[in-house]
């Protein structure tokens, strides 16, 4: 399949049937126990380059383990009790906040002009637990991508090279290549998210975060027809 690379600042507002948000970096920057200095350290082995905790992260991510198996992990590494661990982190997910206040009028602005507006997250089990419930994300967006529920994160593939995270929605919606756009803050390694059809927009302090991006996308102009 094309690879397409697209300059941010030529970002078509009128080519998008979809929009997809990443979650951690773009819609939030919260971090795990970020509300809570005693405990935010707990989280530093996951994102480690190797060792036995950082070897958990992927599982995790992928719905293999449950929060409360990797909470209980880290805990004992870092010499704290569980069960408070336990607590805080799930306070801090659902303090988690978006990055900006201006964020549901813009998507609800996409989504009055027909466009429709999924989350796209590698996450964990305590994002559709604790953070998607505290924040009421299923009224704002049309649809939640988490890796945890597919099994999944966003570039694995099947041995015939489709994406085990999109194919199906993009399938159900009928998206065709150039149809939808992931903002997200990380780079497309290797062009993967592109190959799969999905144009790749990343949000960066240099490019104003996420705000500007949506405006563009939801006041452009007129958007082609479904």
């Amino acid at each position: 399949m094309l690879v397409r690379w697209y300059n941010p600042a030529m970002m078509r507002h009128d080519r998008y049937r979809c929009v997809f948000l990443d979650w951690h970096g773009t819609l939030s920057t919260d971090r795990l126990w970020g509300h809570h200095p005693g405990f935010a350290a707990l989280a530093a082995p996951l994102f480690a380059p190797t060792g036995d905790l950082a070897a958990l992260l992927l599982p995790w991510l992928r719905g293999a383990l449950a929060s409360e198996a990797v909470v209980r992990a880290l805990a004992e590494a870092g010499g704290v009790a569980y069960a408070p661990a336990l607590r805080e982190f799930i306070v801090g997910c659902r303090r988690t906040a978006l990055v900006s206040a201006e964020i549901p009028p813009l998507i609800a602005a996409l989504r009055g002009r027909g466009v429709t507006v999924a989350i796209a997250t590698d996450n964990t089990d305590a994002f559709a637990r604790w953070t998607v419930p505290s924040l009421g994300l299923g009224r704002l967006v049309d649809a939640i991508l988490c890796s945890s529920d597919l099994g999944a994160v966003k570039p694995d593939t099947d041995d015939c090279g489709r994406s085990l995270f999109f194919d199906a929605f993009l399938r159900r919606a009928g998206l065709g290549p150039g149809e939808s756009v992931l903002l997200d803050d990380s780079p497309d390694a290797g062009g993967r998210i592109a190959a799969f059809g999905i144009d790749y927009h990343r949000i960066t302090p240099a490019t104003g975060g996420l705000v500007p991006a949506l405006r563009r996308l939801a006041h452009g102009g007129p958007r082609r027809g479904m």
